[in-house]
């Protein structure tokens, strides 16, 4: 029978391989590099998966004078100012803007040098007040390049 995991097999046990050295009392590398990659894929043992968030405010009203975000997840009380997107995101990677604020447009404004969408280089993406039914607005930035962006709307 061939080993039954599919993907990274190569740092897989084998198929009824021990998992310990009986002679040492120790685990053997590929058990033991297995029981470490779930552990750090589980938050380090608590199940909970690691990410960065922030609670912030925006502020100013250039992308120098901005707020700046953390990469991940940001929830932030908007007053009609802006924040501005961290650098050196690349491909492939993501940021997750919330606005708390209902009653306010937030202005986001990407790194130096990176264009969101089709807006230009350096110019911001305004995500809109949540309207008359008062509920938060959420956008994803997905990066395709360090220097392109998409803003995804998610309600």
């Amino acid at each position: 029978m061939s080993n039954p995991v599919v993907g990274l097999s190569g740092d897989m046990p084998a198929m009824l391989e021990p998992a310990v050295n009986t002679t040492e009392g120790t685990f053997l590398y590929n058990w033991y590099r297995l029981f470490q990659l779930l552990f750090d894929r589980t938050g380090g043992g608590n199940g909970i998966p690691v990410y960065n968030f922030a609670i912030l405010s925006d502020a100013g009203v250039s992308q120098s004078t901005a707020t700046p975000l953390v990469p991940i997840l940001n929830f932030v009380t908007a007053s009609g100012k802006g924040v501005v997107m961290p650098p050196a995101l690349s491909g492939g990677e993501f940021l997750i803007v919330v606005n708390v604020t209902p009653s306010e447009a937030l202005k986001v404004y990407p790194a130096p040098e990176v264009q969101i969408n089709g807006l230009g280089i350096n110019n911001p993406y305004t995500m809109n007040a949540g309207g008359s039914i008062a509920k938060p607005t959420v956008q994803i930035f997905w990066f395709s390049t360090a220097a392109q962006c998409y803003a995804t709307d998610i309600g």
